[in-house]
């Protein structure tokens, strides 16, 4: 069992710990924002289709998990004009 004298010393620990953790906070890259909003639009459309066709809940989980993959909604990131001029040519 701890004693007094250790609870306040992780406590303290803790309150440090929860205190740096607060100023060191790093906003995340807009690439992760947008990937999650193309991931929560494509499993939105996917419910929808069911919806409309009338297709069942393991019929719905299965075309979610063929179709929901990282490289679908991840855009990919291009360092120059020219490979980003050829990628909407694609």
């Amino acid at each position: 069992m701890p004693t007094l004298t250790q609870i306040r010393i992780n406590k303290n620990e803790k309150e440090k710990y929860e205190l740096n953790k607060k100023l060191n906070y790093k906003n995340p890259p807009a690439i992760n924002l947008i990937s999650k909003c193309i991931k929560s639009q494509n499993i939105e459309f996917i419910n929808n289709y069911c919806e409309k066709n009338n297709i069942n809940d393991t019929q719905k989980k299965e075309i979610i998990n063929t179709l929901v993959k990282p490289n679908y909604y991840t855009p990919y990131i291009t360092n120059s004009k020219s490979k980003e001029n050829v990628q909407r040519i694609l």
